[in-house]
């Protein structure tokens, strides 16, 4: 009832901000739940639309919520504003709700307020990578996925609020135009429209601005599902910076995640902890704001606790802290400890990294830059072997940024790990281009949705190392994806070398020429490993079966077995369990072996089979 309550009341807060206040004119808890739900069943069903600012209006296939029922004018400032800071309340308990900007665009007839289209992120012109929401939706849910298991492998409540932190400060950069603008005092609307100040950006593209912090820092606090925390979002009077409250068993504490990036231009690996699990007059003193936390509710927060302000391995320290193997690993006066958060940890080696430069973590190795006059190189440390390996050297001279706002006396190496190709990459702090990398991971490169730990993971990597597919998009395998019988018959045809077909001729009505897959669909003909769903077709867009893929590797290893007298699949599956292709693979195999083969198991049964 309470977290409800707090709920409730940060719309005061919203409300507050509004040229005039709208709680004064009558409008009851009531009323702002209901028009709450009413948002919130909207956007849940797809509302929403992208607004263009040259031609000033909302592009096609917007989609409304119908607030007609309400009876709100359009033209009462107090009716409007009521409706915004309900809209306002609902994007932050919702961060999930990741393209979601703030702003609403009004639609009605005369003076009556009938529907509000709720304002996304216009992903297409400022990515330009044509790709579809639901693939930047997966993105981000294999970055929570990764972050929430890493929290979740420590019991403390501090302990995982400290992974998330360092997660999100360790793969983000504040965005460089947003921050140009802030720091020369430049016009910040041609960036309003800016998906950098989202979610998705923070937890994926690793580019963002306070807003995209706080909203994916609170996602990852409520995916933990840690009943001894709570999270919220909160901002300054002005509006110009957003941050998070969180709560320990009750008492509350700043976090602010910005604070770590926001030394401008961020130096990946450089980030502090001066405002995690802060009280209010820290936060106060750290960033100047006018009024400590800036929320105006009848019960506001305290934030006095002390309990964090000193004595932890995370104060006044300027580095990430990494959990490993139930304890922490962290750089201090000098040297590299192992230990609890709250106890004096152990010194295990003598390690001071070059002035001004980052360091990154993985799987219990520190990576590092050390400086012998002009030369900078790349060390690594494995607390396993207790043993320093250089790396190589990065060849690094100062550079002022492209646009000339800052000299190069303000260059510096950053250091960060890159989970799609298992490199670490040295970074300079002005440009942003990658100086030096090399490969840490001996699993080499793979993808976000790809645990190390799943059955088809060794299989997948096989597959990108011989373009047998490149994945979904650069960051996602998409393994429960459903393969078409097109798709399958080239992954086929691209394990098996790529093999040029006799002749050009297609038997397939179905098949043009010049698909990706029509030389492999001839190869397969051919060959007799698929014979089509028909003497004229072939079916290119029909899912694949298990048994048809089975099928399509039995006849691509020459039949063995082969009674020419059974179901057409029966003799291939036989095969299949005889070499150990459906062992622990994901659905199993049913008796007709018709359901649904996905990627994961495709590329699995041909790894089983050709290696």
């Amino acid at each position: 009832m309470m977290k409800r309550m707090r709920t409730l009341l940060l719309s005061f807060l919203l409300l507050a901000i509004l040229p005039v206040s709208a709680s004064a004119s009558g409008f009851t808890k009531e009323a702002e739940e209901d028009l709450y739900q009413t948002i919130l069943a909207g956007l849940q069903n797809g509302a929403g639309g992208v607004y263009d600012d040259a031609a000033g209006t909302m592009k096609p296939g917007a989609v409304p919520i119908d607030i007609s029922h309400f009876g709100y004018s359009r033209t009462n400032s107090q009716e409007t504003g009521f409706v915004y800071s309900v809209f306002r309340r609902v994007l932050y308990d919702h961060p999930e709700f990741l393209f979601l900007r703030e702003g609403v665009y009004k639609r009605g007839k005369g003076d009556s307020y009938q529907k509000l289209i709720p304002l996304l992120y216009d992903t297409d012109s400022f990515y330009g990578d044509g790709k579809d929401r639901s693939i930047y939706q997966a993105e981000a849910e294999a970055a929570i996925k990764e972050a929430v298991s890493m929290a979740l492998e420590a019991d403390e409540p501090v302990e995982r609020l400290l992974i998330l932190y360092d997660w999100l400060a360790a793969r983000n950069c504040y965005n460089w135009e947003l921050g140009v603008a802030q720091k020369f005092d430049l016009p910040r609307a041609p960036y309003n429209n800016s998906p950098a100040r989202g979610a998705y950006s923070a937890l994926v593209r690793g580019d963002t601005v306070c807003k995209g912090l706080a909203t994916a820092y609170k996602l990852l606090v409520d995916r933990l599902g840690d009943p001894r925390l709570e999270c919220l979002i909160i901002y300054n009077l002005e509006g110009s910076h957003v941050w998070n409250l969180v709560s320990i068993d009750g008492t509350w504490y700043h976090v602010d995640v910005n604070a770590a990036i926001n030394r401008f231009p961020t130096t990946p690996g450089l980030h502090g902890h001066a405002l995690f699990l802060a009280t209010t007059a820290q936060t106060k003193g750290a960033q100047g704001w006018t009024t400590a936390g800036t929320v105006p509710w009848s019960e506001q927060p305290a934030c006095t606790g002390k309990t964090y302000a000193s004595g932890w391995a995370f104060n006044d320290n300027s580095f990430p802290l990494h959990h490993y193997h139930g304890s922490f690993l962290y750089l201090r006066d000098g040297g590299l400890y192992q230990g609890g958060l709250h106890e004096q940890g152990t010194k295990i080696a003598d390690i001071d990294p070059a002035g001004g430069t980052g360091i990154c973590w993985h799987d219990g190795s520190l990576y590092y830059v050390d400086r012998d006059g002009s030369s900078w190189t790349l060390f690594s440390y494995s607390v396993d072997k207790m043993e320093k390996t250089a790396l190589g050297e990065i060849p690094f001279t100062a550079s002022a940024s492209p646009d000339g706002r800052y000299p190069a006396n303000y260059d510096s190496i950053g250091l960060r790990y890159d989970q799609l190709t298992g490199t670490v990459k040295a970074v300079s702090r002005t440009t942003r281009e990658t100086l030096f990398q090399t490969a840490v991971d001996s699993t080499g490169p793979t993808f976000l949705d790809v645990p190390s730990s799943a059955y088809y993971a060794e299989a997948v990597r096989w597959a990108l190392e011989r373009d047998i597919t490149s994945g979904t998009s650069k960051n996602l395998f998409s393994p429960d994806l459903a393969l078409t019988r097109a798709q399958a018959v080239t992954f086929l045809w691209r394990a098996m070398g790529s093999p040029a077909p006799a002749s050009e001729s297609l038997r397939f009505s179905d098949v043009d020429t010049g698909k990706y897959y029509s030389d492999a669909v001839i190869w397969a003909a051919e060959k007799g490993i698929a014979t089509g769903t028909s003497q004229t077709l072939f079916s290119p867009d029909m899912t694949l079966s298990r048994a048809q893929m089975i099928t399509f590797l039995w006849r691509a290893m020459g039949r063995p077995n082969d009674s020419g007298s059974r179901i057409w699949y029966e003799d291939a599956v036989d095969w299949a369990n005889e070499q150990g292709l459906l062992q622990g693979t994901a659905d199993g195999f049913t008796a007709e072996g018709h359901n649904v083969c996905p990627r994961c198991d495709t590329v699995y049964y041909m790894w089983k089979a050709l290696c």
